[in-house]
């Protein structure tokens, strides 16, 4: 009997007649959380803020992310060099840490500013995703998100003539993620 009931098993496992597996459910929306958006502080940037935030804003590279630093909020400066700064950055209601080299003050300061982590480009993400072959990808309308592990941004590509939606997991703190069907 239990022979029998095995064999039905596997027959019918093998039959391609079992019922079709429905579609995952429709996200109800694109993109992620943004969680609470940072509000810069009402306070106007320093020389430095300023002078910093303008040089970020003219790289290429948060050109190519379409990223901008809207606000720089640094500690104070007690005008010794060389000395380096962590800063927070504000950019699209996230914040991200900013690394500031001062090798020269005075007059005309000279400084070294690259933007840390803690920010994922949504951009990138979809660079990445047409790089994996999708197309006419939507990840909603926000242009960056916190890089927190574990959060999840849904979004909606065309994967041959197929409309589907994929997942990108936040991975690490740098904005690393993994790609999954929805």
């Amino acid at each position: 009997m239990a022979a029998t009931l095995l064999a039905q098993a596997l027959l019918t496992g093998c039959s391609g007649d079992a019922e079709p597996q429905t579609p995952g459910p429709t996200p109800t929306a694109l993109g992620g959380e943004l969680g609470t958006p940072a509000v810069p502080p009402a306070t106007p940037m320093g020389a430095l803020e300023k002078g910093v935030a303008r040089s970020l804003n003219g790289t290429t590279d948060l050109h190519e992310q379409d990223l901008r630093v809207d606000y720089l909020r640094c500690p104070a400066f007690d005008g010794r060099t060389p000395q380096t700064l962590r800063c927070t950055g504000f950019l699209e209601q996230v914040t991200a840490d900013v690394m500031v080299r001062l090798t020269k003050a005075g007059p005309t300061m000279h400084f070294d500013a690259r933007l840390g982590e803690g920010i994922l480009s949504t951009t990138n993400l979809v660079d990445r995703l047409a790089r994996e072959g999708y197309r006419r990808i939507d990840c909603g309308d926000r242009p960056a998100y916190p890089s927190v592990v574990g959060s999840e941004i849904t979004c909606a590509v065309t994967d041959g003539d197929q409309r589907r939606f994929v997942v990108a997991t936040v991975t690490s703190e740098s904005g690393e993620v993994t790609i999954t069907d929805y």
